[in-house]
C-alpha cells in the first residue's frame, strides 16, 4: 500500500491556512509564520463575498509572498456552482 501512495519519504512540506480576514492581514499572517515556522505554503479558504475579496486576497499573497511560496485555495463549498460558473465565465481581474 505504501508504494500505491508514494513510497517513503524522510520529509513533508507543511502548511497554514490562511483564513477570512482582510488581505493585508492574511500577508502578514503568511509572512509571520514564514519567518517563524518557514512555512512557505499556505491554504486560503475562499468564499468571501464579493467575489472580487476573494480575488485580491489571492493578488496580495502572490504579489507579497513571491512566485516561490505555493498557495493553494479552499472553496470547501462556499461558493455555488452557479455563482462559480457564473464567476468563471466573466473573470474580474
Amino acid at each position: 500500500m505504501h508504494k500505491l501512495l508514494g513510497g517513503f519519504t524522510d520529509s513533508m512540506r507543511v502548511s497554514h491556512m490562511l483564513g477570512f480576514k482582510p488581505a493585508a492581514e492574511l500577508l502578514e499572517e503568511a509572512l509571520g509564520f514564514r519567518e517563524t515556522y518557514g512555512i512557505d505554503t499556505f491554504k486560503l479558504k475562499t468564499g468571501r463575498r464579493p467575489l472580487s475579496l476573494d480575488v485580491e486576497a489571492c493578488h496580495v499573497l502572490r504579489e507579497g509572498l513571491g512566485a516561490d511560496t505555493e498557495i493553494y485555495l479552499d472553496a470547501n463549498r462556499a461558493g455555488r456552482r452557479t455563482r462559480l460558473w457564473r464567476s468563471s465565465a466573466k473573470p474580474k481581474v
